[in-house]
């Protein structure tokens, strides 16, 4: 096995780097390891590329931060309660692993974020060797639970840690109550979306890595739980998978023929909207499935990459009532490279009213993106969107949250930039050691303001006019 993952290191090497002990079995296939691996502080920062045309701006107005201590992952809204996840990363010591869960904030106030409770954390001790990325909260209705329901990603950041999801009742956010615990995934689950489809509720899993592993170990895929899967959470209490799909099973599409510098093929999240789930297949792109049977996703299309791109299709986000796709490319690796285009990652914009031919509309670039040497410690990479209307919101890790106006998604426009007024070094000592940076993973919109999540500083909250 060790060789297996050695081989899948050298692949994602972009993505993931192996942990600190050499020693480790499973240290070489966990996202988000050590980035930040091009910055040298002796270096002249190169010349600013062309970034995509910037409109009018919009103000922005900081309400409130609070910093529960890090690092932190993604950040979801729900009924003026925000919900923010934490990180970690896998080393066989556990010395990486703080375990803090779910962090729940009342935002009744938005200048004052009230930490009311947190869950999903090493205070239980099935999960003191896991971290938790994405949380997501819907109210559900089924003959087996009425309340307000969450669902939370896990993987291990330690020897034994749990992997999987767990389903939380936070009807009363400030008392959450564990309802089950499914282990899932080979390295756990990365990203998951929670849906509510009237008397039924669907957990959407990203589980990781779990094909990618399997391929190398010479599996079949005929015999491989695939890395994209759909849970019947309708009775949170007794979870059950019902549906899953894979390119590799379904379509001959092996984990190792993507493109760029690091060719491989992993289902890393998904969104769903109605009936459509947007499944972000890195070089595989953004794979379009119909699931309005949960038990047998049917292909409608992908997304493709142009000549010499480097791929890493990260996350997806719809508007226009599903005609339009915003697909945002994670790409930690600025330098010069034969196989792909040199910069960071960005963001894409396709037509999508006809799900069997996308059409790329535009792109959402920054000056940083193909700048090399980059111009300061951090990640100038792309990583999540959002969209209210015609306004795009994309977390940018060091480059705080950009937001874009895409009224017009053919020429899009920057129209405004959310830097936190403070920065912090890495909580865990590994990127950047001795510098201050800004580390922005998620963003969600609030009503009448938007929440991002910082890894290093917390939570922000702020207005946009």
């Amino acid at each position: 096995m060790r060789n297996v993952r050695v081989a899948i290191l050298a692949l994602v090497a972009a993505l993931v780097v192996g942990g600190a002990s050499s020693a480790a079995a499973d240290d070489a296939m966990r996202p988000h390891h050590q980035r930040g691996l091009h910055w040298d502080p002796e270096a002249r920062p190169g010349k600013p590329g062309r970034g995509t045309p910037s409109g009018d701006p919009v103000s922005i107005k900081v309400l409130g931060h609070h910093d529960p201590g890090g690092p932190s992952g993604d950040v979801f809204m729900r009924k003026g309660f925000a919900y923010m996840g934490s990180w970690g990363f896998f080393d066989e010591s556990g010395a990486f692993c703080p375990a803090l869960g779910v962090r729940v904030y009342d935002l009744s106030d938005p200048r004052n974020p009230d930490l009311v409770s947190t869950f999903a954390d090493g205070s239980d001790p099935r999960l003191a060797g896991s971290w938790t990325e994405k949380v997501q909260v819907r109210k559900v209705r089924s003959p087996s639970f009425q309340g307000e329901l969450a669902a939370v990603s896990f993987q291990d950041c330690a020897p034994g840690g749990f992997t999987g999801i767990g389903l939380y009742d936070v009807t009363d956010p400030t008392d959450p109550q564990l309802l089950s615990l499914r282990e899932d995934g080979t390295f756990g689950v990365h990203e998951l979306w929670l849906q509510s489809r009237g008397p039924k509720a669907y957990v959407y899993e990203a589980a990781i890595f779990t094909e990618v592993d399997a391929f190398e170990s010479g599996e079949d895929p005929a015999d491989v739980n695939p890395e994209f899967r759909i849970i019947d959470v309708s009775d949170p209490r007794n979870p059950v998978q019902v549906g899953d799909w894979s390119a590799w099973r379904d379509q001959g599409v092996t984990p190792l023929e993507g493109i760029g510098a690091d060719p491989v093929n992993f289902v890393h999240s998904v969104y769903v909207e109605r009936k459509i789930a947007y499944v972000s297949y890195w070089d595989y792109g953004t794979v379009m499935l119909d699931v309005r049977d949960p038990s047998n996703p049917v292909f409608l299309g992908r997304t493709e990459f142009g000549e010499g791109a480097e791929g890493n299709a990260h996350s997806a986000w719809t508007a226009e009532g599903g005609n339009l796709l915003i697909q945002t490319d994670e790409d930690f690796d600025p330098t010069p490279s034969p196989d792909a285009e040199t910069g960071w990652g960005y963001g894409h914009i396709y037509d999508v009213s006809d799900k069997a031919n996308p059409v790329e509309l535009s792109t959402l670039k920054l000056p940083s993106t193909t700048q090399f040497p980059p111009p300061g410690p951090g990640d100038f990479t792309v990583h999540d969107p959002k969209v209210k209307g015609n306004t795009l919101y994309t977390s940018w890790y060091t480059e705080g949250v950009v937001i874009w106006d895409i009224a017009d998604p053919s020429n899009p426009e920057k129209i405004g930039q959310f830097i936190p007024p403070e920065k912090a070094e890495d909580p865990l000592g590994v990127f950047f050691p001795g510098e201050e940076f800004v580390e922005i993973w998620g963003v969600y919109i609030g009503p009448g303001f938007i929440v991002a999540s910082d890894m290093n500083t917390g939570l922000w909250v702020f207005k946009v006019r």
